[in-house]
């Protein structure tokens, strides 16, 4: 039986989300905990507790999100949509999600598979 779906989060954690720009263009941002991290074959979902805003992870550093499987490789995962204080992400290959150690975060910060 292979893994549907893996839950990267027992605690929340502490983020910073991007949630629109100012007039100079520079994106602004919000502290905010992350209360779920769901990462699919193909997908990851984060939600958050900034329920009135369309969340973005992706802004602080790279602008990507990687899996970081056994063997050492990483699988991007790119923003996809947000709102109501969920971003959807994708990737464009498959995930072995048994093959899963940690999702590296764009501001260096590792959420390691519980």
């Amino acid at each position: 039986v292979s893994v549907e779906e893996l839950e990267l989060i027992t605690d929340p954690i502490p983020a910073k989300a991007a949630y629109g720009w100012d007039l100079q263009g520079n994106d602004v941002y919000k502290d905010t905990v992350i209360t779920s991290f769901i990462l699919r074959p193909m997908s990851a979902v984060i939600v958050c507790d900034l329920e009135d805003v369309a969340p973005n992870f992706l802004t602080v550093g790279d602008r990507c999100a990687y899996v970081v499987m056994k063997d050492g490789s990483k699988v991007p995962l790119y923003g996809d949509s947000a709102g109501g204080g969920i971003q959807m992400l994708q990737t464009e290959q498959e995930i072995d999600l048994e093959q899963v150690v940690s999702v590296l975060m764009p501001d260096g910060t590792e959420i390691k598979v519980p």
